[in-house]
């Protein structure tokens, strides 16, 4: 397979409408009502608590970022929150290492993208070359030719 038809389909994979795989930690799905939310709120503690507001603060600060996030994972707040309310290290550290897989999947997909991208773009700057100065033969064809009838213009008034 050529890395052009990898870099599409990767292109293809990151729009489609499939949710998360259950491996893939990107989004917790949330239908917390607002009364569910004071309550998960209340169960973390104050260093959790710090952490989720500072992690909040930060992204809110950044429009970019927000953006990004929001339009990937709307629910990306209950999603910050939820690691702070799990006691057992074994299943956080178990989400992050698929959060982990899944930057470092993201990442060679983006590379083997770009790298399409970009021998897309050489070929076409060849074949856009190419045709211009096939075009600019035409032109001096033309340029060529009226002079030649200038020419025998000139000569037959003579």
């Amino acid at each position: 397979e050529k890395i052009e038809d990898g870099g599409i389909d990767d292109l293809l994979d990151l729009f489609q409408d499939e949710p998360p795989s259950d491996g893939d930690a990107t989004e917790i799905q949330s239908n917390t009502t607002p009364e569910r939310q004071q309550e998960l709120q209340s169960q973390l503690t104050q260093r959790g608590l710090g952490a989720v507001e500072q992690l909040q603060e930060g992204i809110m600060a950044d429009p970019v970022k927000l953006r990004a996030i929001e339009a990937s994972c709307p629910n990306w707040q209950d999603n910050i929150r939820f690691p702070f309310l799990h006691t057992n290290p074994a299943n956080v550290g178990s989400a992050l290492a698929n959060v982990r897989e899944s930057r470092k999947k993201l990442s060679e997909a983006r590379k083997r993208i770009l790298t399409a991208l970009q021998q897309r773009d050489e070929t076409l700057a060849l074949f856009e070359l190419s045709l211009e100065q096939s075009m600019s033969r035409f032109a001096d064809s033309e340029h060529a030719s009226g002079e030649e009838k200038k020419s025998e213009t000139e000569m037959s008034k003579s």
